[in-house]
């Protein structure tokens, strides 16, 4: 490739990539001439733990909501990429989770639960956390649609699938997507509590 045939591509990245930027980050790429000059202004911002860039991802964290025309699934996964920037960052959340009446309800663990489903398959959830004083289990719609899952919901009911394969489905009860299983097919791992605390889940939507 000659030096010519290379400003061109890098021309062109360049414009990819400041056309994904919002204005007031591609406001700080403005100087750069280069791809690699822009990626490392983004990689000093994003990736250095300065109290400016955490005061900006708490800032974006605090005024997240969701709008109605938002699909709930990329609702949660901003929710989750921002969270796993202020990790980046070096900022731990406590292990608790809050209600909607902001009543703190402490994590007592967190581990990986295998649910025997009624077709016969073994479907695994990963990093389930277990909360005592929650009634029900939520599975996170957002941490399925991230681990390759294809969710499907509609006329008061929902499936889950994995290639050719449906692990699981359920009817909608209120505002909850459920499934129901019996907890003595559940085989928790990692996971110090008893199966029996596991035995209900619902899709939070």
């Amino acid at each position: 490739m000659t030096e010519a045939e290379w400003k061109v591509l890098d021309r062109k990245a360049m414009s990819v990539i400041r056309l994904s930027l919002s204005r007031n980050v591609a406001f700080h790429t403005a100087k750069e001439k280069t791809t690699k000059g822009i990626l490392k202004v983004l990689a000093d911002m994003y990736k250095k733990p300065s109290a400016a860039n955490k005061v900006h991802l708490m800032r974006r964290l605090f005024n997240l909501k969701m709008s109605e025309s938002t699909v709930v699934a990329e609702h949660l996964n901003e929710f989750n990429l921002i969270t796993a920037q202020l990790t980046s960052v070096a900022i731990d959340f406590d292990d608790e989770v809050y209600l909607v009446d902001d009543e703190p309800l402490e994590i007592a663990g967190k581990g990986d639960v295998r649910i025997k489903t009624p077709n016969g398959l073994v479907w695994q959830l990963r990093g389930v956390r277990h909360i005592l004083g929650l009634k029900r289990n939520l599975i996170s719609v957002g941490q399925l649609d991230d681990e390759g899952y294809d969710l499907s919901f509609g006329s008061s009911s929902w499936k889950i699938i994995k290639g050719a394969m449906v692990m699981a489905r359920g009817k909608k009860e209120g505002t909850l997507y459920m499934t129901v299983n019996n907890h003595d097919n559940i085989a928790l791992a990692n996971a110090n509590s008893d199966a029996d605390l596991w035995h209900c889940a619902g899709l939070a939507t």
